[in-house]
């Protein structure tokens, strides 16, 4: 869920978004920490170092999230590094605005031949929000958690996911299915290599039947 999350974030910051829109856009849904504020705190060297041992585009399926080893590759590690997507002086682990790893995603945008355009927060927080519950379904689809409060104890305890929405899936029925499914739908579409945008059999199929997921998982 975290990769597919991690994922939408690193294509929003190409598209144009900056990192730092991206964690206050989050953080205002309730979020404790933004993606790229918790990359840098467990270092982005990690995520890098997954991705090499998945096989990089060979192991991941959809677009590969080249912009994210960019900065583990100039060194730019995070806070045990001093430098990240943010700047850390004096051991400080506030963020401060980071010119040279601004300049790295400038140029990464450049290579791609990428124009960058502005984006709402609305849209960051749907397309970040909503690839984290499709992958939530696809997760509850594979058996790899049984009951969606599995995931939502998980997320709220381990994520920092804000306890008063009840963690990604409890919050995917209160906000109704068929507006995430929508969304997703219409994002999938303006971005057909980017896989995880693709609604999940399981949502689609709550939606069609008018049932929440709650009440498809009611007993189990």
């Amino acid at each position: 869920m975290l990769e597919g999350y991690g994922r939408e974030a690193s294509f929003l910051v190409e598209e144009g978004a900056t990192p730092s829109q991206c964690d206050e856009a989050i953080k205002g849904f309730g979020m404790a920490m933004g993606f790229f504020q918790m990359s840098d705190l467990a270092g982005n060297d990690i995520g890098f170092s997954v991705r090499k041992e998945m096989g990089r585009e060979e192991g991941i399926s959809g677009r590969y999230p080249a912009l994210l080893d960019v900065l583990p590759r100039a060194g730019f590690l995070g806070q045990k590094t001093g430098r990240g997507f943010y700047l850390y002086q004096d051991n400080s682990r506030v963020g401060l605005p980071h010119a040279q790893a601004e300049d790295l995603i400038t140029q990464y945008r450049a290579e791609k031949g990428v124009v960058p355009r502005k984006i709402s927060e609305e849209e960051i927080k749907e397309r970040m929000l909503y690839s984290l519950i499709n992958e939530g379904f696809k997760v509850l689809e594979d058996g790899i958690a049984l009951r969606p409060g599995d995931i939502d104890v998980v997320w709220i305890y381990g994520y920092g996911f804000p306890r008063h929405k009840g963690g990604p899936m409890h919050f995917a029925d209160e906000h109704g299915l068929g507006r995430i499914l929508a969304s997703l739908e219409k994002f999938a579409e303006a971005h057909p290599d980017q896989l995880h945008l693709e609604p999940s059999a399981l949502l689609r199929e709550c939606v069609e039947s008018g049932r929440t997921l709650a009440e498809m998982f009611a007993g189990k």
